[in-house]
């Protein structure tokens, strides 16, 4: 049987991996159905911050990567021109977008899907936590605008939504009415490799605790928010890992570090290479992500899967994580229950920290081999059709 073809719009790709959950998405949906279905990837010719394109990024009429057609966009080429040439260009069956806000790789899309009929394709859209309470709220004014452009013009109006849990279920509709059409396909997970506990520094001891904050620095992530924390605990240290999305929101934080009551308890450390991630996370008594929103958290599940127990908000599907015994999810609202947990990290010994680590490899280990997402995002692409 022939293969449906995917033209597939998403904002960062492989071989980059600063972009994020939405990035770590889109690869692993593509490379864990590349056999199924045909893919031809649209996308930016360089990862996150960077100023120099991928090795791999020259050819204009699409580059193989893995067994994967790519063609990568130079910024002179992310126009509506260069879009609606692609598309014309591309036979595809499904149009799928990575996004539902970005200008090249949702709009432009969307308008020439609008424009030119002999273009119109089943669309899906993966908006990767963009219509999350938190989301909305960073430019507030400028996506307030948008959504009411969009809706105006009916872009979404056929669209078939991949959310990744019943939270962003909900948020979608309240973003775009309750007629929305939303499946519920979690982003597939990467069965990751083994990770020893050779790469912990020493044991834990009693009146220390090794955090880490491992994301992109912008404000959804909340930096902000762990560093006030850690600072009221003595014995608490975070090191900070991670590309500078927003540069004036970084120099608030670092004003935070300098300003600590323990200044030498913060770190910065860079962004990590993907082969880094798990053993760098290995080697931590704790990680902590205070975000505002996540539709996945794939540091959440990678951190679990190295061993190192959690302290989260309750803003990600990652939830009843004290009960797992392998960390906790707690509301924004209640900042002195993060200071408390760390407070009790702080003074457990080795012998009493390793059960939270053997039960975080396990509830990751557990949650890989259980996962139906394959399935359904297979299932979700093959049932794709346009409204009649």
């Amino acid at each position: 049987m022939k293969r449906l073809r995917v033209l597939f719009f998403s904002n960062w790709f492989a071989p980059g991996f600063k972009g994020g959950g939405s990035q770590s998405a889109a690869v692993n949906l593509v490379r864990g159905l590349q056999h199924d279905f045909a893919f031809f990837v649209v996308t930016r010719d360089r990862d996150l911050g960077d100023e120099a394109p991928y090795a791999a990024a020259g050819s204009r009429g699409g580059t193989n990567l893995d067994g994967i057609g790519v063609r990568y966009l130079a910024p002179g080429e992310q126009r509506y021109a260069s879009v609606r040439r692609i598309m014309r260009e591309t036979e595809h069956d499904i149009l799928y977008l990575n996004s539902a806000v970005s200008l090249p790789f949702a709009f432009y899309p969307l308008m020439v899907r609008r424009l030119d009929p002999e273009l119109r394709r089943p669309l899906i859209v993966a908006p990767h936590g963009e219509t999350s309470p938190g989301a909305l709220s960073q430019k507030r004014i400028r996506k307030v605008a948008y959504l009411a452009l969009v809706r105006a013009l009916g872009l979404f109006d056929d669209a078939t939504w991949q959310a990744a849990s019943a939270f962003e279920e909900r948020d979608i509709g309240n973003a775009f009415g309750s007629k929305a059409s939303v499946a519920i396909v979690p982003p597939l997970p990467r069965h990751y490799g083994a990770v020893s506990d050779a790469g912990r520094a020493e044991p834990k001891r009693p009146g220390t605790l090794r955090t880490i904050f491992l994301s992109r620095i912008d404000r959804m992530k909340n930096l902000d928010f762990a560093i006030r924390c850690v600072d009221a605990v003595e014995g608490v240290t975070l090191d900070i890992y991670g590309p500078i999305v927003q540069p004036d929101y970084w120099k608030q934080c670092q004003a935070l570090c300098s300003n600590a009551r323990r200044p030498a308890a913060f770190r910065y450390r860079g962004a990590l290479e993907p082969a880094q991630v798990l053993p760098t996370l290995a080697a931590y008594d704790l990680m902590m992500l205070p975000s505002e929103g996540e539709n996945f958290g794939f540091v959440v599940l990678e951190a679990l899967w190295a061993g190192c127990p959690v302290l989260i908000s309750d803003r990600t599907p990652w939830r009843g994580l004290g009960a797992a015994k392998v960390g906790a999810d707690i509301s924004l609202d209640r900042p002195a229950e993060f200071v408390a947990v760390l407070e009790h990290m702080v003074r457990l010994t080795d012998a009493e920290h390793a059960p939270f680590r053997n039960s975080a490899k396990a509830y990751a280990q557990s949650y890989v081999t259980s996962s139906t997402a394959r399935a359904a995002a297979r299932e979700l692409l093959a049932n794709a059709r346009l409204p009649q």
